[in-house]
């Protein structure tokens, strides 16, 4: 126990250790298994189960969350941003049984998130580095039934992040939970 505590506070001087050339970043991000996407799925199962199989959804199509992201770095080891995410999701809904089906129409549901985050670096090398990040905000529904046009909390941990290429243009991925889900993969230019 000791040695993960003294490992845990040598961790600043170790990030210290690398320079960086930059302070800035900009990052374009693509997720999958997002906290609204597990939300729209997990409805329809339940919306099928208590309806006895006279509600459905069909063909559900979920491309998956793009974000927008700008990072500034304070020192080696600190930054702060914003992250802009959007989500969507569509599916056919039908009502009645196989035999008396009705098409109802498409049921579709996005959400725009609005979050600052914060990233703090574990070691940056020239190649490779690794990072934690944590963001919270807000996000705006729409579509989606009574819910549509509503705010609502939005947030996302990413507790393992790594970034690997050349100096200024990287790819990086990150793994957390929230509204950017659980794989993030993406590409960001530091400058």
């Amino acid at each position: 126990m000791k040695k993960l505590y003294a490992l845990l506070l040598s961790l600043p001087v170790v990030c210290s250790a690398y320079g960086r050339d930059y302070h800035n970043e900009w990052g374009l991000t693509y997720s999958q298994f997002t906290v609204p996407q597990f939300a729209y799925v997990f409805g329809g199962i339940l919306g099928v189960a208590f309806s006895l199989g006279n509600f459905t959804f069909e063909n559900m199509i979920i491309p998956g969350a793009i974000s927008l992201e700008y990072t500034h770095y304070a020192n080696n080891i600190f930054g702060f941003g914003g992250t802009l995410t959007s989500d969507s999701m569509t599916a056919d809904k039908y009502t009645g049984k196989d035999g008396d089906k009705t098409y109802d129409g498409k049921f579709q549901m996005a959400f725009l998130s609005v979050m600052p985050h914060v990233k703090i670096g574990w070691f940056d090398n020239p190649h490779f580095g690794m990072y934690s990040k944590v963001a919270a905000g807000g996000a705006f529904q729409l579509g989606g039934g009574a819910d549509a046009g509503g705010i609502t909390f939005a947030a996302q941990l990413s507790p393992v992040c790594m970034d690997f290429g050349g100096d200024s243009l990287r790819g990086y991925l990150e793994l957390g939970l929230g509204m950017q889900g659980i794989v993030s993969l993406g590409i960001k230019k530091r400058f």
